[in-house]
């Protein structure tokens, strides 16, 4: 995996990596192990992390990080959510996968942070 991508093993490390983040453009895939959709974007995930190295990327099992997953209301998977300064600027749900993420990407304004950070 990219240097710029973490799995998250709990609430404290979600927490200290948006904190860590800084002004960087944070990048969450809000995931389920036993959900095919989550696999088969899996690899797009990782590999837009590597394409903006400028932002951080991040994975969260909705199974074992439940504080976060009730804290953003996530019902669906996988759910891709977009952090600016430790705020929620944008969340795409995707229940199929015929949308890839890099579509989801193209069309959100997110992608201007993460292109042109500011």
């Amino acid at each position: 995996m990219s240097g710029n991508l973490k799995v998250l093993n709990d609430d404290a490390e979600f927490q200290a990596e948006l904190n860590s983040a800084g002004s960087k453009p944070v990048v969450v895939d809000l995931f389920a192990t036993w959900w095919r959709p989550c696999h088969q974007i899996a690899p797009v995930f990782e590999g837009d992390a590597t394409k903006y190295s400028n932002a951080v990327f991040l994975k969260v099992d909705v199974d074992k990080l439940t504080e976060v997953t009730n804290r953003y209301n996530i019902t669906a998977m996988p759910t891709f959510t977009f952090f600016k300064n430790k705020v929620k600027v944008e969340r795409k749900t995707s229940k199929s996968i015929i949308k890839s993420q890099e579509k989801m990407m193209k069309q959100s304004k997110f992608k201007a942070i993460l292109i042109y950070p500011r």
